[in-house]
Order: C-alpha cells, then structure tokens, then sequence
C-alpha cells in the first residue's frame, strides 16, 4: 500500500489532509450519511518544489470546486495548485 510519504509531488501543487466535516449543522440537524459535501480547508502534508510562503502543517482554505479526491488505502487527500488557495493559517508542525 502505498503512503503519503512516497508520494513525490511535483510544481506548485499542495496534498492536503481535509478537515473533518461536522455532522450537525449549527442549527442542530444531523446530516444523513449519504450528503456528501466537499471540504473547503485542510492541512498541508506534502507539497511541490515550486510552492511559495506555505509549509507543511499550514492550515489552507480553498476553492473546493479546483480540487482532486486522492485516496490512499482509508486515507483521503486533497490535491489543488497553490493558485487555488484563498487564506492560510500558519501552522505550527514542519
């Protein structure tokens, strides 16, 4: 099986672990299993030599439309271009 680790990510694009979705909206209703709805943020785990004034552990927000479902085994990543980041967080990890 292979890892994030492996993975050789080239240019100006991220590999992102999304954030969890809440299953309860803030007015209390449960969302049924079945509603999917794309992240729109996530952490940096991996990224291309090109990428510029982000790092691994950077918190990201994104276009959600301009992105790739990448799934690695039971783990699922995101894969975008740096141009499709909106805000970022620095994060504290390296």
């Amino acid at each position: 099986m292979v890892t994030i680790s492996e993975i050789k990510v080239t240019g100006d694009y991220l590999v992102l672990k999304a954030s969890p979705l809440e299953e309860v909206t803030d007015s209390g209703l449960v969302r049924p299993e079945a509603y999917e709805q794309r992240s729109e943020s996530g952490v940096i785990v991996a990224m291309g030599p090109d990428v510029k004034n982000l790092k691994k552990g950077d918190s990201v927000f994104f276009n959600k439309y301009a992105t790739i479902k990448l799934n690695l085994g039971v783990d699922e990543f995101i894969v975008l271009k740096q141009e499709d980041v909106i805000a970022y967080l620095s994060g504290t990890s390296s």
